[in-house]
């Protein structure tokens, strides 16, 4: 439960929070992976070798190098002591807790990054110290991705207060009080050179991301926004670039004719042609006249002008798609200095004495 901090509307008020879309994933797939795991905890080499292939094990780093298995950077965070429930239900409570604050300030896809951020520098801080001392057990669950959310949370929120054991105690605090506790653990490791069985490192590790993503802006970093960002801007400057060259084809055709046009450059005007179609026509209302006929492909039939393949059908569909859509200014280029546009071409009478048209000029 959390209790909202000094200055909130209405005071202190306790509560549990709603169920984010993003913790919520994550939450399914650690139920989901953990019964799994369990199932196949049933047999022996099973048992044994999940967590040794899918778990952070340090020996298999160190005996299958260079060929590192880098899966298990984003694997253990998902797999969980299969001896009780303990351990899988702290760090639901944890995400459940803490990834609703964050994901209600940074988003869904910015708390899956830190959440994966935490987990990944918690390992690699946990696989240097055990290739330096040379021992350690495989690492399972998601506990130094939970403490990044947590110290990140922290960071950002150091006033709020939250309960524990129906304590209120403010969120750097608490914070505190875990990240110390690990460093206990860890000088006494140190000193004693055995070990609890608890990874302090991963922990530490996760900690140090999440106070290192939220003093220094960090947690708005969201690669797939980025990677979106540059394809638009790839695209757009590939339709800048693919609009240049059709202007100067149709300077070409207006030159030299259509068959002074390569069979690259055919190509390239059918693609561009292919892609101006009509946009979706609004509901015809009854009354509102006769309904166009045929499938309107105003570009199509302009290709079929500069073949020698007129025919009514598609003429009067291109002129009527000239009032009717955006994108008419390529069509327009088109039949200026098409010879199927000009006063020669045997139009219907009933086209030439249209207003609602377009009329080709005379050359």
């Amino acid at each position: 439960m959390s209790m909202a901090g000094p200055g909130a509307p209405g005071g202190a008020q306790i509560g549990f929070p709603p169920l984010t879309p993003g913790v919520r994933r994550l939450l399914i797939v650690m139920v989901g992976v953990f019964v799994v795991h369990m199932m196949a905890s049933f047999v022996p080499s099973l048992r044994s070798g999940i967590p040794t292939w899918l778990g952070l094990d340090a020996h298999r780093w160190g005996s299958m190098a260079p060929f590192f298995p880098v899966w298990q950077v984003g694997t253990y965070m998902f797999l969980h002591s299969d001896g009780g429930l303990s351990h899988i239900l702290f760090n639901m409570l944890g995400l459940y807790f803490f990834g609703t604050m964050l994901e209600g300030s940074i988003g869904k896809r910015r708390l899956y990054t830190q959440f994966f951020m935490a987990g990944a520098v918690g390992a690699l801080v946990h696989l240097i110290v055990s290739l330096i001392s040379g021992g350690g057990r495989p690492v399972v669950g998601a506990s130094g991705a939970v403490l990044g959310l947590v110290v990140a949370c922290a960071v950002m929120y150091p006033r709020r207060m939250v309960l524990v054991l129906f304590i209120p105690v403010q969120l750097w605090i608490l914070a505190t009080i875990v990240v110390a506790g690990d460093l206990f653990a860890v000088l006494v490791q140190l000193r004693d050179g055995g070990t609890d069985g608890v990874a302090h490192w991963v922990h530490l590790g996760g900690a140090a991301w999440g106070a290192l993503a939220a003093k220094f802006g960090w947690l708005s970093f969201d690669p797939l926004n980025r990677l979106q960002a540059r394809f638009a801007a790839r695209k757009v400057e590939m339709h800048m670039v693919e609009e240049a060259e059709l202007d100067r084809l149709l300077q070409k055709i207006q030159r030299e004719g259509i068959g002074s046009l390569a069979r690259g450059e055919r190509a390239l005007l059918k693609r561009a042609s292919a892609r101006r179609v009509l946009p979706p026509q609004p509901r015809r209302l009854p009354g509102s006249g006769p309904r166009p006929t045929g499938p309107h492909k105003p570009l199509a039939a302009v290709r079929k002008c500069a073949e020698g393949r007129v025919w009514w059908g598609a003429w009067g569909r291109l002129r009527w798609a000239l009032t009717h859509i955006r994108g008419g200014e390529v069509a327009n280029k088109l039949l200026a200095i098409y010879p199927c546009a000009s006063a020669g071409s045997r139009l219907p009478s009933s086209l030439n004495h249209s207003t609602n048209f377009f009329t080709p000029t005379r050359k």
